[in-house]
């Protein structure tokens, strides 16, 4: 469970966030237009090794705040990815 934040995007497109080892799911967790900053909460489980991939549909930078590694034990908010270049 974390906060997943699209910014600066070149294009309208969307997002999708899934385990890395499984394929990629037919459905996108976000969807933003050019220019927009969004962010929304997005429940995933990481694969057995503990990733997360994230796969963007138009050039973007990408946000993962980390809020729980369990639909049970939650701990405060962690980022873990930032492609923005100060990020």
């Amino acid at each position: 469970l974390g906060t997943l934040t699209v910014t600066n995007p070149t294009g309208p497109g969307w997002v999708t966030a899934y385990p890395c080892a499984l394929n990629r799911p037919l459905a996108s967790n976000i969807n933003f237009a050019a220019g927009q900053t969004i962010a929304d909460a997005v429940a995933v489980q990481p694969d057995s090794g503990g990733n997360l991939c994230f796969y963007t549909s138009a050039a973007t930078d990408i946000i993962w705040d980390q809020a729980a590694e369990t639909a049970i034990a939650s701990h405060n908010a962690t980022r873990l990815l930032d492609t923005r270049g100060t990020g």
